[in-house]
Parts: structure tokens; sequence; C-alpha cells
């Protein structure tokens, strides 16, 4: 097995705060969080005597000019495409002119995945995704490449689009488009993926957890049905662009039902995991009383390694009745 390859931790991408539980280096992670975003913002500093920095949101993607075929876990590079001013050129020039790669630039993402409400405001978070990259960024000045990227840009937006529209474009189409190449010198991610974190002095607190919601609220971002243009003339929807909707939706709504069921450990202090349900029918069944029932009763029963845990409907009385048994214990415990 081949080790994942990692960007070096160092002064500019480190992680300091919680890097044992969120920070990621490896080049996987990273660049997959990149490709998941549509929007790049890209940081430079406009000049030495300005003490801020010019920020500017732009469209990337990650990929790799010589090795076509590289996958998200092998060296990228990052090109990014927008307004690109004669200020951001003369800059990479520059840059350049002075013995640099290029013209020194920051480009991050973030994703918000859900909002994570604790029992203090202070321990409230977010579920998230971010990444960062360190590089030197130039203009791609070789027609090839600058087609080899248009071609990468739009195809990570939308698969398969490139071949699908008006080829081959002409001639003030390419000049007026312009493509900057970063070439990455560092990168981390750090995200998170969990429940709340409540201080135990809290958890602990009947007046605290009688009084107070926790939980978390899932936030997916989702592709709506595709909606023809006023001009358009094709009855129905192409492929590609349905795959595109269907694809990146069961994506993210996978990555959702994955944060889900770890907001749900912690939840009860004796079942502090996910179950995986089974459907089963059982024909009798003895609740400690003289009645008896007969014929097949949906039970729903989760099982793991030191206990089970089951639920089924009662509809002759209209109750809903779960019971929980612990193997260490002799006791059933019946709710109604």
């Amino acid at each position: 097995m081949k080790n994942q390859l990692r960007y070096p931790a160092g002064q500019h991408n480190k992680v300091h705060r919680l890097a044992e539980k969120r920070a990621s280096y490896d080049l996987e992670t990273v660049h997959s969080i990149m490709n998941r975003s549509f929007v790049f913002h890209v940081s430079f500093q406009p000049d030495a005597e300005d003490p801020f920095p010019t920020t500017i949101p732009m469209l990337g993607a990650m990929g790799n000019f010589a090795y076509p075929s590289a996958g998200l876990n092998e060296p990228q590079d990052c090109y990014i495409h927008g307004y690109i001013s004669a200020r951001m050129a003369n800059l990479s020039r520059k840059a350049m002119d002075d013995g640099l790669p290029g013209l020194p630039v920051c480009v991050s993402v973030a994703k918000v995945d859900g909002l994570v409400l604790a029992l203090s405001a202070f321990t409230h978070s977010c579920n998230y995704r971010s990444a960062v990259l360190f590089g030197h960024a130039a203009l791609v000045t070789d027609e090839s490449e600058k087609l080899w990227a248009l071609e990468l840009l739009t195809n990570k937006i939308i698969p398969g689009r490139w071949d699908q529209v008006r080829q081959p474009p002409n001639k003030f189409e390419l000049m007026q488009t312009q493509i900057l190449r970063v070439r990455v010198t560092s990168g981390s991610a750090k995200v998170r993926a969990g429940p709340p974190a409540d201080d135990k002095e809290d958890v602990q607190d009947p007046g605290v957890m009688k009084n107070v919601w926790s939980g978390y609220v899932p936030l997916v971002e989702r592709m709506g049905q595709p909606i023809p243009s006023a001009y358009n003339q094709l009855q129905d929807v192409p492929e590609h662009v349905r795959d595109l909707q269907e694809g990146f939706n069961e994506e993210a709504d996978a990555y959702n039902v994955k944060l889900v069921k770890q907001e749900t450990r912690g939840i009860n202090t004796q079942y502090s995991e996910p179950y995986r349900l089974y459907n089963t029918h059982i024909s009798e069944y003895e609740l400690g009383s003289p009645m008896t029932l007969y014929g097949d009763v949906p039970f729903m029963q989760a099982n793991r390694k030191d206990s089970y845990v089951g639920l089924f409907w009662l509809n002759a009385a209209e109750t809903l009745i779960d019971i929980t048994k612990a193997k260490t214990k002799t006791d059933t415990n019946t709710n109604t």
C-alpha cells in the first residue's frame, strides 16, 4: 500500500487550533475539498506599501497539465479563472521579473455542512470542510495549456460540458479570457464532523439538560431541477446535465447521512453508537400480562456487541412501545 502524499506542515499552512482532531495535510483531502467548491478566494498583496490584502472570488480547479491523469492524491496545480485585472497580471509579471515563480497568493475555500447547537453559546460550532493553498500565480501563455485549462475548469463545474458546447472557441473569446496557474508550495485542510462538545458540568446539570435543546441542524447544498433558457430549442435536458444534478445531490446527501450518523452518537450514554436496523416480525409476544399477541407484528431490532434495542407498534392500543435490554443486565426496560 502506497504512503499517502502529504504537504509538509510549515510556517504558512500549519494548523494550530485543534490540529490533532481536525487538521489534514494529505493531498487527496486538501485537493478534494478544493474541487468540491465552486468559488476560490484568491488573496494577494497588491502593493508593498498597501497594508491591506486584496481578495478576489474566482472559479478554480485542481489539475496537472504535464500529467493530466494524475489523481487528487498526487501533486496538482491550481488553475483559476475570473476577472484578472491588469494590476494582477502586471504583479504576476513583475514577480517573475524579480526571480520569483509568480505572484505569491493564498487560495482558500470553505463549506458549512451543518450547525452544531450545544448547551452553552460558547460551545456552539459548525460542521465544515475548509482548505487553503499557498503558491505562486502566473498567467498561462501557452495556447495548448490554456485550452486544456479552460476544458478542465468547464468540466470541473459540469462534467462533460466542454464537448457539448459550440467548438472551437473563437479568437476573441480566447483573447479576452485569462487563466492563472498557481504552483502550489503548501496546503492544508481543516474539517469538523461531529456532535456538540459540551462541558461535563453542563451535561450533568439537570437544570440545564431539561431547559436547553442541543442537537444538529444539517445544511446541505443541493442542485435543483434544470430550467431551460428562454431561447433554448432542445426539448430534453441533456444527459450530462441530469447526471450533474443527480451525482452532485447524491454525494451531498451521502455526506450528510454520514454526519447525521455521527451526530446520533452520545445522545444516549448507554447506546453511544448508531445502530443498523433490521426488519423482522414476531408472531407472539408476552408483555408481562395475560394478554398475548398473535399474528405478525412489525418489529425493528438493532444489535451491537454488548446490547440490542427493539421497537414495535402495537396497533390494538395505538401505543408506541420500545424495548431496551443490555446484555450485561438481567432487566428489560419497556417505555410507552
